[in-house]
C-alpha cells in the first residue's frame, strides 16, 4: 500500500493508516500473485480535520444551582452532529443531536472537583474530546439574629451566617419588608440597623453571597412594638425654690416602666414625677427618657426658665417718734423687675408702695420686714431693726419791761427725755431769731404781740417745737387810726396815744408814697393822703409828747384795687327767645361790694343793691350782637365798668364724639345741633382732606382715619328760621391712635417637641396690653409669649389679637408644618471595640444630613458632614452621643454605651530580610507584647495568604511562634503578623523581605519510553520562573506538532492523540518568563528510543 503521504508502505492486506493531517490522497493499491503478477489501483481517499472539542463551564458554581456549560467546539470539516456530555458525578452522561442547542446545565448537590469531559462527532464521523475540572462551591447557610425591637428606635441585625466551607462572605442584601420606609427598606450592610416605619409585623430577608458567588436565603419574622411618646410639663421656677415636672407621657400598648429626667443642669432623676431644685437661674434643656414594659423608649427635650429671686435692701432716715421716718428701697432683680412690695413697720402697720413714710409714735426698736416680688413672681424678705428715739419737749416763759421800750427776755424750760438739750433755735415772730439759751431781746415795734417759736434738738437729733404768744409791753407809745383806702380816693389818719394820761403836742407825717411829692409829708394831727396806686404803704408818725419825749410809730396800709367787675354767662351761644343767665363775677378784694348796674344794650338796666343775687336772667328780643355792661360800687364809693358782646343766635351747630379713637376703626359722631327741625344742610369737614354732606337730617355719621394723629374736626350747619337763612358752625379736637401691628415669630417646628412663639406686635402710640392666641388645634393662650406642644402631625393655623390700653386692636395668621426629626441609627462597626491604638468607626446607618456632631464622652468632640467618623479610644466604658440636626433645624441624639478592651502590641522579626531563591528559608519570631491581656492566638500571612494559624481554633499553645516557610517566587513579600489576646482584641505588625531572582534550565537529549518507569517521559527541569506564560512544544521530522503543554510539571510521554510516536529525533521549543519578567525562549532536539 502507497498510502500517498510519503509515509512507509504498508504490506499487510487490510491496513490501518492515520494522517497526520488533513488532506486529499492518492492511495495505490499493488497486489502481486504468486505468480509474480501485478496489477495497480489508485484511489483518492480524503483525510478530514479532526474537529476541535472544546467548552467553557461558568466559574461561580454552587451546590445546588445551576451550571452553565457553553460549547465552544469547532469543526473544520463538516458540521458537529453530536455532543455527549459527561458531568463526572456519576450521573448519566447526556447526548445532545444537531440541531439542538449544545449548551447544557447541570446542577451539581455536593461540592468539589468534577472532570467534565465533552465528546463531539461531526457529520465525517471524526470524533474528539476534552476535559475540564469544575470546581463545585459549598453555599452558605444564612442566619441572623436581631436586636432592639421598638418603634422608632434602630433595630440592629446581626448577620449569624455559618460559612459551610465555602469561603467569605463578600455580599449581603437584606430586605426589611418595610416598604413604607423608602430607600431604606433594603441594606447592603453586614450588620445594619433599620427603624421601621410603624409599629407592626415585618418579614425581614437576607440574601448572603460567598467569595465564590453562592448564595443562601432566609426570612424571619420580626415584630416591632409601639413605643411610649414622652412629654411632659413643669411649672416656672424661682431660684431656690422647687420645681415640679409632671409626666404627660403617652404609654401606646404597654405600661410606662420607667422614667429617666435630665434637668439640664447636671442632675437626674427616675421617678415619674420629680420636684427639683435649680441652684442657678437661667435657661435648662430638661430631658425625659420613657421605656415601657417592652423595652421600648422615647425622648423629649423642653426648655425651662429658673427665674432668679429679686434681692431685697432697703435703708430709711428719720427716727424720732412723732416724726416721719421715710423709708428707701434698694432692692434688684438680676432679670424682670420688681413689682410688689409689703412693708411690716414692727408697731402693728404695713404699707404696699415702694418708698413709704412712717409715723412712729413712741421711741423703741422695731423689726421692720421688706417682702419684695419680681415680675416672675419669686419672693424674698428682708428684716433690720430701727430705732426710734423720743423727742424732746420745748417750753419757755418771758418776762418784758416798758423801759427800755420793746425789750423782752427768754428762759428756755425745755426737758430733754433721756438726752441733753444741744441745739436751740428761737424765732421770735418778726423775722430775728438766736441760738442763745436765754436770749434777750429788744422788740423794734412795743407794745405788741408775737408769735415766738422755740425749736430745740437732743443728742439724738429728734427735735420739738413750742410756740407761745408775747406780748410786748408799750414805753412812750403810740399808735395811727386809719380807713382802708381805695386808690384814688383820699385815706384819712390820724394819732391815738396809747400811755393813759399823756398828750402829743407835735406830730410828723410820713406817707410812705414818696412819689406824691409834698403831699407824702403833713403835720396836721387829723390828715389824710390819696393814693395812686393800690398796694400796701407804711405810714410813719413820729410824735412829741408832754415831756418832750420823741418817739415814731410805723402803720402799714392797704390801699385797695378798685373793685373788678366782671360776668359771663352760658358758654353755647344762646339761641334766640331763650332766657339768658348771667352770672355775676365781680371781685373787690375785701370791700364789700354794694351796687350794681346792668345794662343789656336792648334798652334794658338794672340795678342790684346789696345783698347781691350771684346772677341775673334776661332775654332779648332778636338774634344779634349785644354790648352788655356791667358797672360794681364798693362801700369806700371805688367802682369799675366791664362791657362784653353778647351773640344770640336763631341755630346751633353742636355734636359729640370719643376724643379718642382708633386707627382703621369706625368713628361715631352725634349730631346734637339745635334746633334740628330748623337744618337743611350738613357739612362734616373730618380734618384728613374728607368730607361728608348732607340735606335730611339723621342722628349720627361716621368715618375712619388710615392715619394716627391729631384732627379738626368742623361741623357747618345751615337752616331757615323766623324765614332767613341762618348758618352756623362748631370745631372739636380728635386724637387717632395708630392701631397696633400683630405679628409674631414660631421657633421649634419639630414633630414631638414644644413650639416657641414669640410676639413682636408693636404700636406706634400706645401700649399693648392684651393677647389672644388660637393655636388652631382647639386649644388657646392669653400669655404674650406662650409655648404649646401639638399633639399630633398636622398643618395648624395660629392666630394672635392683640389690643392696646386704647382699645385698638389687630389680628394676624401664621400658618405652620411640624417638620420631621432626622431619622438616624448610630451603629459603631463591629462588635468588639479595642481602645489606644484602633481607630473605631462609628456610622449612621440610615440618614444622611448635612452636619453630624460626634460626642466621645471622653471629653472630646467631633463635627463632620458625613454620616461615619472614627475615634481612637483609651480603655474604659464611654457614653457617646451622635447628635444631629436636618434642614429644619429639628434635633434627634442618639445614645451608645461603648466598651474599649485592652489592645496587644503586635511586633514581628526575621532572620533574615533578603535572600536568593535557592535560600529562601525563613524564620519569623513573634515579639509582640500584651500587658492586660495576655495573647492567646497568632496567624502569619504572606502577602494576604494564611501560612501558619486558624481563627476558629487554636493552632498555637507557646508565646514564641517559630516556621520555615519556603518561598517559590522572586520579588518582595509582604510578611504580616496578625495577634489576638484574651479579650479578643487584634493588632497586627508587617514587614518585607525580598527573594533575589535566581534561574536553573536543563533538559534531557534522549528518554525511552517503554514502561520500564525509567526515563518514561520527557520535560525540561526550569526552576524559579513564572507559572504564566510558560509553553513547551515537541515537533516531529515534519513539521507537526505531536505536544504541547502550558504546564512546567507536565512531560510527553512519546504519544500522539494516544498513538505511540515511532523512534525518531524530535524538536522541541521551551517559551518562559523568569522572575524578573523577562521573556525567554530554549529550542533543541531529543531522541526518542524504542
Amino acid at each position: 500500500w502507497d498510502f500517498g503521504d510519503g509515509s512507509p508502505h504498508s504490506n499487510n492486506a487490510n491496513p490501518s493508516h492515520t494522517y497526520m493531517a488533513a488532506g486529499i490522497y492518492s492511495v495505490t493499491l499493488t497486489v502481486t500473485t504468486d505468480l509474480g503478477c501485478t496489477s495497480s489501483v489508485t484511489q483518492p481517499v480524503v483525510v478530514y480535520e479532526l474537529p476541535l472539542a472544546s467548552f467553557v463551564a461558568s466559574t461561580q458554581n454552587c451546590t445546588g444551582s445551576e451550571v452553565n456549560f457553553d460549547d465552544q467546539s469547532t469543526a473544520s470539516s463538516g458540521y458537529i452532529q453530536q455532543w455527549i456530555w459527561n458531568f463526572g458525578d456519576g450521573s448519566m452522561p447526556d447526548t445532545i443531536d444537531f440541531p439542538n442547542s449544545p449548551d447544557i446545565t447541570h446542577i451539581y448537590n455536593s461540592a468539589g472537583i468534577y472532570n467534565v469531559e465533552l465528546s463531539v462527532i461531526t457529520s465525517t464521523l471524526c470524533s474528539s474530546s476534552v476535559i475540564h475540572p469544575v470546581s463545585i462551591q459549598n453555599n452558605p447557610n444564612a442566619n441572623f439574629s436581631y436586636t432592639a425591637n421598638c418603634e422608632g428606635l434602630a433595630t440592629q441585625f446581626t448577620d449569624e451566617t455559618q460559612l459551610n466551607g465555602g469561603g467569605m462572605l463578600i455580599s449581603w442584601y437584606w430586605d426589611f419588608g418595610d416598604p413604607a420606609s423608602g430607600i431604606y427598606n433594603t441594606s447592603n450592610l453586614q450588620n445594619p440597623v433599620h427603624v421601621f416605619s410603624s409599629a407592626d409585623t415585618f418579614m425581614v430577608s437576607l440574601i448572603v453571597t460567598n467569595i465564590n458567588f453562592c448564595q443562601d436565603t432566609i426570612i424571619k419574622q420580626v415584630v416591632i412594638s409601639p413605643a411610649p411618646l414622652a412629654m411632659f410639663t413643669a411649672d416656672s421656677a424661682c431660684l431656690g425654690s422647687p420645681t415640679h415636672f409632671t409626666d404627660l407621657s403617652i404609654p401606646n400598648a404597654s405600661a410606662i416602666a420607667s422614667w429617666l429626667w435630665n434637668f439640664g443642669d447636671g442632675s437626674f432623676s427616675t421617678f415619674q414625677n420629680p420636684i427639683h431644685t435649680y441652684s442657678n437661674w437661667g435657661s435648662f434643656a430638661v430631658s425625659l427618657s420613657v421605656t415601657n414594659s417592652n423595652g421600648c423608649t422615647h425622648d423629649t427635650i423642653m426648655s425651662i426658665f429658673v427665674n432668679p429671686q429679686p434681692v431685697p435692701a432697703f435703708n430709711f432716715s428719720g427716727n424720732c417718734a412723732g416724726l416721719l421716718t421715710s423709708f428707701s428701697d434698694l432692692s434688684s432683680s438680676a432679670a424682670g423687675y420688681i413689682n410688689s412690695w409689703l412693708w411690716e413697720f414692727g408697731d402693728g402697720t404695713s404699707d404696699t408702695i415702694q418708698n413709704p413714710i412712717h409715723l412712729y409714735t413712741e421711741g423703741g426698736t422695731f423689726m421692720v420686714t421688706l417682702t419684695i416680688t419680681n415680675s416672675f413672681g419669686c419672693q424674698q424678705s428682708i428684716t433690720q431693726s430701727v430705732s426710734i428715739f423720743n423727742p424732746p419737749t420745748a417750753n419757755f416763759n418771758f418776762y418784758s419791761t416798758f423801759c427800755p421800750t420793746g425789750q423782752v427776755t427768754f428762759q428756755d424750760l425745755s426737758q430733754g427725755n433721756g438726752s441733753p438739750i444741744t441745739q436751740r433755735l428761737w424765732n421770735f415772730g418778726n423775722g430775728f431769731s438766736s441760738t442763745a439759751a436765754n436770749p434777750v431781746y429788744t422788740y423794734p415795734i412795743p407794745d405788741s404781740c408775737y408769735q415766738v417759736t422755740l425749736i430745740v434738738n437732743n443728742s439724738f437729733g429728734c427735735s420739738d417745737t413750742t410756740t407761745n404768744t408775747v406780748c410786748v409791753k408799750p414805753g412812750f407809745s403810740f399808735t395811727i387810726t386809719s380807713q382802708a383806702g381805695c386808690a384814688g380816693i383820699p385815706t384819712s389818719f390820724s394819732p391815738v396815744n396809747l400811755a393813759q394820761g399823756d398828750t402829743l403836742l407835735f406830730v410828723q407825717w410820713d406817707f410812705g408814697d414818696p412819689a406824691s411829692g409834698i403831699s407824702n409829708y403833713s403835720n396836721q394831727y387829723y390828715t389824710s393822703h390819696t393814693y395812686s396806686n393800690p398796694g400796701y404803704y407804711v405810714v410813719k408818725l413820729k410824735a412829741w409828747n408832754s415831756d418832750n419825749c420823741l418817739d415814731s410809730t410805723y402803720y402799714e396800709i392797704n390801699i385797695l384795687p378798685p373793685p373788678i367787675a366782671n360776668f359771663t354767662w352760658q358758654t353755647n351761644i344762646p339761641h334766640c327767645d331763650t332766657t339768658i343767665t348771667f352770672s355775676n363775677l365781680t371781685t373787690s378784694y375785701g370791700a364789700t361790694i354794694d351796687s350794681l348796674v346792668w345794662n343789656f344794650g336792648d334798652g334794658i338796666i338794672i340795678n342790684q343793691s346789696f345783698p347781691l343775687p350771684p346772677t341775673i336772667e334776661h332775654k332779648f328780643p332778636a338774634y344779634g350782637f349785644y354790648e352788655v355792661s356791667l358797672t360794681a360800687f364798693v362801700a369806700n364809693g371805688c367802682s369799675h365798668t366791664i362791657s362784653k358782646t353778647v351773640q344770640v343766635k336763631c341755630l346751633s351747630a353742636n355734636f359729640a364724639f370719643d376724643t379718642t379713637g382708633c386707627q382703621n376703626k369706625n368713628i361715631i359722631f352725634n349730631d346734637l345741633s339745635s334746633p334740628s327741625i330748623s337744618v337743611t344742610h350738613w357739612l362734616w369737614l373730618f380734618g384728613d382732606e374728607k368730607y361728608e354732606e348732607y340735606f335730611t337730617w339723621k342722628p349720627y355719621t361716621s368715618h375712619v382715619y388710615t392715619e394716627p394723629g391729631i384732627y379738626e374736626i368742623k361741623l357747618i350747619v345751615e337752616g331757615i328760621v323766623n324765614s332767613m337763612p341762618v348758618q352756623d358752625s362748631i370745631t372739636k379736637i380728635i386724637k387717632i391712635m395708630a392701631a397696633p401691628v400683630a405679628q409674631f415669630t414660631v421657633q421649634n417646628l419639630c414633630i414631638g417637641d414644644t413650639v416657641h412663639l414669640t410676639d413682636h406686635s408693636y404700636s406706634l402710640t400706645d401700649t399693648i396690653t392684651q393677647w389672644r392666641w388660637w393655636f388652631g388645634d382647639g386649644e388657646s393662650s392669653t400669655d404674650q409669649n406662650p409655648n404649646h406642644l401639638y399633639l399630633y402631625d398636622s398643618t395648624f393655623n395660629i392666630q394672635l389679637a392683640v389690643s392696646t390700653t386704647s382699645g385698638c386692636s389687630d389680628t394676624t395668621t401664621q400658618a405652620i408644618l411640624l417638620k420631621p426629626k432626622p431619622i438616624i441609627a448610630l451603629y459603631p462597626d463591629g462588635g468588639l471595640f479595642c481602645g489606644e491604638i484602633h481607630p473605631i468607626q462609628f456610622r449612621d446607618t440610615i440618614g444622611n444630613y448635612s452636619k453630624y456632631t460626634w460626642v466621645w464622652g471622653d471629653g472630646d468632640t467631633l463635627i463632620t458632614s458625613t454620616p461615619s467618623a472614627t475615634h481612637v479610644y483609651e480603655q474604659g466604658i464611654y457614653q457617646m452621643m451622635l447628635i444631629v440636626k436636618n434642614e429644619y433645624q429639628c434635633q434627634t441624639i442618639q445614645r451608645a454605651e461603648v466598651e474599649i478592651k485592652p489592645s496587644p502590641m503586635a511586633k514581628a522579626s526575621a532572620n533574615k530580610y533578603e535572600a536568593p531563591i535557592s535560600q529562601s528559608q525563613f524564620i519569623f519570631n513573634d515579639e509582640s507584647e500584651s500587658t492586660t491581656s495576655p495573647i492567646i492566638q497568632w496567624e502569619w500571612y504572606l502577602n494576604d495568604t494564611l501560612l501558619i494559624g486558624n481563627s476558629q481554633v487554636l493552632p498555637f499553645n507557646f508565646i514564641d511562634p517559630e516556621e520555615n516557610l519556603p518561598i517559590i517566587d522572586t520579588g518582595i513579600y509582604k510578611i504580616t503578623l496578625w495577634v489576638v489576646n484574651m479579650e479578643s482584641c487584634t493588632d497586627s505588625a508587617s514587614f518585607s523581605i525580598k527573594i533575589k531572582d535566581e534561574f536553573l534550565f536543563n533538559i534531557p537529549t534522549a528518554f525511552s519510553p517503554n514502561n520500564d518507569n525509567l526515563n518514561n517521559t520527557f520535560k525540561p527541569f526550569v526552576s524559579f520562573i513564572r507559572q504564566n506564560n510558560y509553553s513547551f512544544r515537541i515537533f516531529n521530522r515534519n513539521g507537526m506538532m505531536v505536544f504541547e503543554t502550558h504546564d512546567p510539571h507536565e512531560a510527553w510521554d512519546g504519544t500522539y492523540n494516544g498513538k505511540i510516536c515511532p523512534s525518531d529525533v524530535y524538536v522541541w521549543i521551551v517559551e518562559y518568563e523568569k522572575g524578573d519578567g523577562r521573556h525567554e525562549m530554549k529550542k533543541g532536539t531529543v531522541t526518542l528510543v524504542r
